[in-house]
């Protein structure tokens, strides 16, 4: 294959598509996760057994070198949550008519994360000043969608206090709990108008 033919295949999914996730995943069947299937040796799944294709996000991609000889292919992507890198190489090699596999991984960012914002151990103990070096709550829950609320519900979020379920206007998964000083009261989940605590971080200030 040429490099246009493989970028071309690359754009085919660009803006997402219906992903199959790998059997060795950590998705549910029947309160069971895939990969624990996979390794008491039910490989041979049925049909009906198998992880349901579940829509992805592709923002983008980068192709840094392609070997034509080998087929190699270094590359870098921009995905949503939920995307399975190994399925999606698959996915390319399938579309060329072709097989493949990942031969290694590394993710560079993750939300507010990233590869180029870490310190080693190492600098740290150096450098011997972590109060500048951390990152604030507030600044690594910032990709959360935020509710902000009132004294009076603050003060009963910081007991775990029940919440209406209106206050946080259809959001649905991981959210973030503030007060009016943009302070981080909690972090829990909210689905079908219901929101369960993950983490409660202290008494309101």
């Amino acid at each position: 294959y040429s490099m246009d033919e493989v970028k071309r295949a690359f754009d085919v999914f660009v803006g997402g598509y219906l992903q199959t996730p790998p059997l060795f995943s950590a998705k549910h069947k029947d309160g069971k996760r895939f990969y624990d299937i996979a390794r008491a040796g039910e490989s041979a799944l049925p049909e009906n057994m198998l992880p349901e294709p579940e829509f992805v996000d592709l923002f983008d991609y980068q192709i840094f070198d392609y070997d034509d000889k080998t087929h190699k292919v270094l590359f870098s992507i921009d995905v949503g949550r939920g995307f399975y890198v190994r399925s999606f190489v698959e996915d390319v090699a399938r579309h060329l008519g072709d097989i493949a596999t990942l031969l290694s991984l590394r993710r560079v960012k993750a939300g507010y994360f990233s590869l180029d914002k870490a310190i080693n151990i190492d600098s740290i103990e150096a450098r011997g000043d972590i109060e500048r070096l951390s990152i604030s709550l507030e600044e690594a829950t910032s990709m959360l969608p935020t509710v902000i609320v009132n004294d009076d519900t603050a003060r009963k979020v910081s007991h775990g206090g029940k919440l209406k379920a209106d206050i946080f206007n259809e959001i649905s998964g991981f959210v973030r709990i503030v007060n009016k000083n943009n302070r981080v009261l909690a972090i829990g989940i909210s689905e079908m108008g219901h929101f369960k605590y993950n983490v409660v971080l202290g008494d309101d200030e």
